[in-house]
């Protein structure tokens, strides 16, 4: 028996015409962009947004866009996923069963940017978790009046104690105090009182106690 052939010379060359290889490339991005849409119908594995578990569509509040509405159901409660086309922009999980989430989170990429949670089950969120792209905590905002609405956010030291809190005392998320703390107690407040985003207050506390106020007289 002869030994093997090579093939490296007795294969003929291919021509491709241009108007082939138009061909050829129309039909990757076609099969390309067919995957894409295969993948947000019925995901990778079957088990994509418009399968088992579509929900149908929301309006995003801030950008206006429709996002598909995803659940899943585990032992411990529903998983509900707010996708945009094939971007996963938030995680609700443990829904009961009037929809509302124990814990909501907010993602980006592939990173956990808000965790929302409703700690008492009342529908309201009680804290927001706010996480840098090192996954590192870097504040906790929360309701001063526990009504949901989100008005204060504390930062603490890496020690673990609470270093600061801002709040917007009137309600609408502009800061207007500051509370800065050293070894866990207050020790000084930094205020905004006629709203024209200046500080014109400072309080001062030793052990928690006020011990003296500062106020400049308003620019007239």
């Amino acid at each position: 028996m002869s030994g093997p052939r090579s093939h490296r010379d007795s294969s003929p060359r291919l021509a491709v015409s241009k108007v082939e290889l138009i061909v050829v490339s129309v039909g990757l991005v076609a099969a390309v962009a067919a995957g894409v849409v295969a993948y947000q119908v019925v995901g990778m594995y079957g088990d994509g947004a418009f399968h088992i578990g579509f929900r149908g569509h929301i309006q995003d509040p801030e950008t206006g866009r429709m996002l598909v509405v995803h659940e899943t159901r585990t032992s411990t409660g529903v998983v509900r996923q707010l996708i945009d086309g094939t971007t996963l922009k938030e995680v609700d999980f443990d829904v009961d069963a009037n929809g509302n989430a124990r814990t909501r989170a907010h993602v980006s990429g592939s990173d956990v940017t808000v965790l929302e949670r409703d700690r008492d089950g009342d529908g309201r969120t009680d804290s927001w978790e706010y996480y840098d792209a090192q996954k590192r905590l870097v504040k906790v905002g929360f309701s001063l009046a526990g009504d949901g609405v989100l008005n204060a956010w504390a930062y603490r030291d890496d020690k673990g104690q609470i270093a600061k809190v801002e709040v917007s005392t009137r309600h609408d998320g502009k800061v207007d105090r500051w509370e800065y703390y050293e070894k866990g107690q207050l020790a000084r407040v930094e205020e905004d009182r006629d709203h024209d985003s200046r500080v014109d207050h400072w309080s001062t506390y030793e052990g928690g106690i006020l011990m003296s106020t500062t106020t400049t007289p308003p620019v007239r």
